[in-house]
């Protein structure tokens, strides 16, 4: 088929999930890379961050759900040239943002998005070390410890590290491992408030099976 991005509405029941009709979330036939998708509870609105590749630019649109379908309303650029690959985001309730996390001209990088009816403005661009280059990014919100949790990537290492939000910037403490040896990719992020734990699962080059570890927050 095309390269069009698109977007569907799932409603659950029991055990089982039904969709309504795809709606376009970017019709570029170059295709779409690093679509990462968050809802902001007080404004009722979906941000979907990505980059079509037939841009300098990535964009985030908003979408409002009704019923079974969804629909975006204009694209927001980023406010910087240049590609944001391995894009992730996530919902910050402590302070009412969203955190999106990339990787831009070999660095992991944040910036914290604020939506407004249809229409969404950036705080400030924060690259979080010199050296890590933040691929295969997860994130998560620790709502016991009201910190985000970032897991990416650095060279074969899997790591993670912790971030705060204060208006629209954000500040990181010290990256931590939690995976050392033999490569590691496709993350995926949890927070499970019954243990305040936050879990990480992801592939291990070599192994036939995933691997999962919980972190706690300190």
């Amino acid at each position: 088929g095309d390269r069009l991005a698109r977007a569907m509405v799932g409603t659950i029941s029991g055990t089982t999930i039904s969709f309504g009709s795809a709606a376009y979330l970017e019709e570029s036939s170059y295709g779409t890379r690093g679509i990462s998708l968050t809802f902001d509870p007080i404004s009722n609105k979906v941000l979907a961050f990505y980059h079509p590749l037939d841009s300098s630019k990535a964009r985030v649109k908003v979408g409002t759900v009704s019923g079974t379908s969804i629909s975006f309303g204009s694209f927001t650029q980023f406010p910087f040239t240049g590609g944001a690959r391995d894009i992730a985001s996530v919902y910050d309730p402590d302070s009412n943002k969203t955190v999106v996390l990339y990787r831009r001209d070999s660095a992991a990088r944040a910036i914290i998005a604020t939506v407004s009816g249809t229409s969404v403005s950036f705080g400030t661009e924060y690259q979080i070390t010199a050296s890590d280059i933040g691929e295969f990014p997860a994130v998560t919100y620790d709502t016991y410890s009201n910190k985000v949790v970032y897991f990416y990537r650095s060279g074969s290492t899997g790591t993670a590290i912790v971030g705060t939000v204060d208006g629209t910037s954000i500040s990181f403490g010290t990256p931590v491992i939690f995976e050392t040896g033999g490569g590691t990719g496709y993350y995926s992020a949890a927070f499970d408030p019954s243990e305040n734990k936050v879990v990480v699962a992801y592939h291990y080059y070599g192994d036939t099976v995933g691997r999962v570890v919980a972190g706690t927050v300190d």
